[in-house]
């Protein structure tokens, strides 16, 4: 079935009524759109762009014509309105169809802001390497094999960790190792320690400001 064009805008519906009338004489099917949102209240036909007299595509030549004749429109091209351009292009859309134009229109911006947003919020967002090398981590609790190693919450010492440049890993206040490195690869995180519970290829979960590490034999928790 051919979409509808707007051939004529009148800010009232009853203005249209005679012309409809006329063209439908013709044998020209016709439409009135946002007719009944504009008999709702009358304030409402400027947001709309006034209420529209569309015919099928393939009958709008003959509609146009027969407007100019009756002295109707110019002689002159008749282009649709930017809204009824716009309701061509998106009422095609799954569950957007049988919205209205104003309301199809909200929703397409708002999932439009929401992509933009996500898209930036990406582009944008630090990576690991760069959100890890930003902190200096207190460590919380470190797990071996299961079991609990050391609770620092519980303890007057404070154990940090400095993901530093070049690859060093050192410990603020510690005479941890003198040859602590860690690397990125493959989106984990690989630390060699001097063959100490933190050596391993570590899972690295970064949620606000708390720090989780796992391997296959250590889970740190850090903050």
């Amino acid at each position: 079935m051919d979409s509808f064009v707007t051939v004529l805008t009148s800010a009232y519906p009853q203005n249209l009524y005679i012309i409809k009338g006329r063209l439908e004489s013709e044998g020209i099917h016709c439409f009135l759109k946002d007719e009944l949102t504009v008999q709702v209240n009358n304030f409402y036909s400027n947001a709309v762009g006034g209420v529209k007299l569309q015919v099928y595509q393939n009958e709008a030549d003959r509609a146009i014509e027969l407007l100019k004749e009756l002295g109707y429109i110019k002689d002159e091209l008749i282009k649709p309105d930017l809204l009824g351009r716009l309701d061509a292009k998106t009422a095609f859309l799954p569950l957007l169809k049988n919205i209205g134009i104003i309301n199809r229109l909200v929703i397409l911006i708002l999932v439009t802001v929401a992509l933009i947003t996500s898209s930036l919020y990406f582009i944008f967002k630090p990576s690991l390497v760069d959100t890890l090398k930003a902190h200096i981590w207190t460590v919380d609790k470190i797990y071996y094999k299961n079991k609990l190693l050391t609770n620092f919450r519980d303890s007057t010492t404070t154990f940090d960790l400095k993901f530093g440049e070049n690859n060093y890993l050192s410990v603020p206040g510690h005479d941890f190792a003198d040859d602590q490195k860690w690397k990125l690869e493959n989106g984990k995180i690989i630390i060699s320690a001097a063959k100490t519970v933190f050596d391993g290829t570590y899972d690295v979960d970064v949620s606000g400001e708390k720090l989780i590490m796992k391997s296959a034999n250590t889970i740190i928790y850090a903050y």
